[in-house]
């Protein structure tokens, strides 16, 4: 293939776009804009206009229609290129502020959700054993007349019927998904992407920030001096939308990766850590101990915009309240000597224990200070495989160059992935890198989140949560452990299902413990 491709900024320059690839011209259109070339360049006189109605003759059959790409919670922004009305390429639109003109291979693959020879156009019915590939092609109409829906209805068991949704459903088409549950009455349906993608990362933001989505947090490569990846290959995967600002502004910035291989991101980097896998949070409490203890914090940023100055007593607040809807506590005011409200304090303490109302009490970042104090560097060598020096290399230079530690996309894969994110949040909060240049930053959606939003619960009769609270589940009440299902459907666990709608999503291949899956 040999091709030119452009700047694109209007419809118009698409149709003045000369590409040259076997696919899209014809060696006799190509060699009669060589020869009306070659002629321009010999002084040769003809039309001004030649060239133009060459390239228009080869081109005339080829649109590009705008569209969005929803094969990921990216949704970049995407021409489609079709010729004589089928769909040939996608390409990203240049210039757009989501992708910037690039699409993933995943991206490029979507045409193949129209023309796979596989792809299924019409409800198949089985006519053999499970397991066979034994179906014949039906009509919608009988497809869903040979359903056991109205039998379930009828004998008032609507919650005998299981729904599961994929990236889609439960990304793009989520509206149509809820209230699509809501007809049938069930209380058994949820999505893929919390169980095996982003819980564990939103909920470690979550409980330091109040949110932590995808799109409601984005690392700042445009402006950053240091940063910190683990957990995530940003140059080999999905998500166009970090991957292109990575790579336009990757040599302003130092970058450190922490993964185990040496994937295509740790191939750009100036520092590779290839730690042991699943031993990045020791990683970073020993990153933690060394900045606290050489107090390379930024104690301005700490005292703040975070509760590190709260008081407490034990591990619990000491005093907090209500007032004009919001929650006040205690601060030891180190010029006045005394405790006062957050907000009244004029030097809030961080360290140090105090006395008030004949009780002892220490700040949070004291409580912090002293927990931290066992997470040595020589502590997280033995764990991690990275030696102690490099640790204490690695926490000096993210302090001093006030570096940030990247938002990370899905992370399901172990015990302490939780617990990980949360240490990421703080390590940025520690070094003033929240909503700042060069840091985290909130983005739009981010504000739509909120401390008195109601938290998002199954109900109480999902045999998703009924499963997790039976195992004792973090998070049960939210109805995520798709694994519940199994329970359900072979052992009537806590109740039988009987019917399953599956949008967008491979139960058998993709959840844990999939050998269950396949005994279905």
């Amino acid at each position: 293939m040999f091709g030119i491709y452009t700047h694109i900024q209007t419809q118009q320059d698409i149709y003045n776009i000369l590409l040259l690839d076997n696919n899209m011209i014809t060696m006799r259109d190509f060699l009669k804009i060589a020869t009306i070339t070659a002629a321009a360049t010999t002084g040769l006189k003809f039309q001004s206009n030649s060239l133009a109605e060459a390239i228009t003759q080869a081109t005339t059959n080829v649109k590009f229609v705008p569209n969005i790409c929803a094969l990921c919670p990216a949704a970049c922004n995407i021409q489609v290129e079709v010729r004589d009305e089928r769909v040939h390429r996608i390409h990203g639109t240049p210039g757009h502020p989501i992708n910037n003109g690039k699409i993933c291979a995943r991206g490029n693959a979507g045409v193949q959700r129209v023309y796979n020879p596989d792809r299924l156009k019409k409800p198949l019915i089985r006519t053999g054993k499970k397991g066979e590939w034994a179906f014949r092609e039906t009509s919608w109409k009988e497809a869903v007349s040979a359903n056991k829906i109205k039998e379930y209805y009828s004998i008032s068991h609507p919650e005998y019927i299981g729904v599961v949704g994929g990236w889609l459903p439960c990304g793009f088409y989520k509206p149509f998904f809820k209230a699509f549950l809501g007809a049938l009455g069930t209380p058994n349906g949820t999505g893929v992407p919390p169980a095996v993608c982003f819980l564990a990362k939103k909920f470690g933001w979550v409980t330091a920030y109040g949110f932590g989505e995808h799109p409601e947090i984005l690392t700042d490569y445009e402006r950053a001096r240091y940063v910190i990846f683990l957990r995530r290959n940003v140059g080999g995967s999905i998500s166009i939308v970090h991957g292109w600002r990575l790579g336009q502004f990757r040599k302003n910035f130092k970058m450190v990766v922490l993964d185990p291989r040496f994937s295509e991101t740790a191939a750009k980097a100036d520092l590779w850590l290839p730690i042991k896998p699943g031993t990045d949070l020791a990683f970073l409490l020993a990153i933690m101990n060394v900045i606290i203890n050489e107090k390379l914090y930024d104690e301005e940023f700490v005292r703040e915009h975070t509760n590190a100055p709260m008081l407490l007593k034990g591990l619990n607040p000491f005093k907090v309240w209500d007032e004009s809807g919001k929650k006040k506590y205690l601060v030891y005011d180190i010029s006045k000597q005394k405790a006062v409200k957050h907000e009244d304090a004029l030097l809030p303490a961080l360290e140090g224990e105090f006395e008030v109302d004949g009780e002892k009490v220490i700040p949070v970042f004291e409580a912090l200070k002293r927990r931290i104090g066992e997470y040595t560097p020589e502590w997280a060598e033995k764990i991690t495989d990275v030696e102690a020096e490099k640790i204490v290399e690695v926490a000096r230079e993210f302090a001093l160059r006030r570096g940030v530690i990247d938002s990370g996309w899905h992370d399901p894969k172990y015990l302490n992935s939780v617990l990980t994110w949360r240490a990421v949040a703080l390590l940025n909060a520690l070094v003033g890198s929240v909503n700042t240049d060069g840091g985290i930053l909130f983005t739009g959606l981010a504000q739509f989140v909120t401390v008195n939003e109601p938290p998002s619960q199954a109900p109480k009769q999902s045999v998703l949560r009924m499963w997790a609270e039976k195992k004792g589940i973090a998070l049960a009440h939210i109805g995520h452990t798709l694994q519940g299902f199994y329970d359900a459907i072979v052992n009537q666990d806590p109740y039988p299902i009987k019917a399953m709608f599956v949008f967008g999503h491979n139960m058998l291949t993709n959840l844990p413990e999939r050998q269950n899956g396949r005994r279905l």
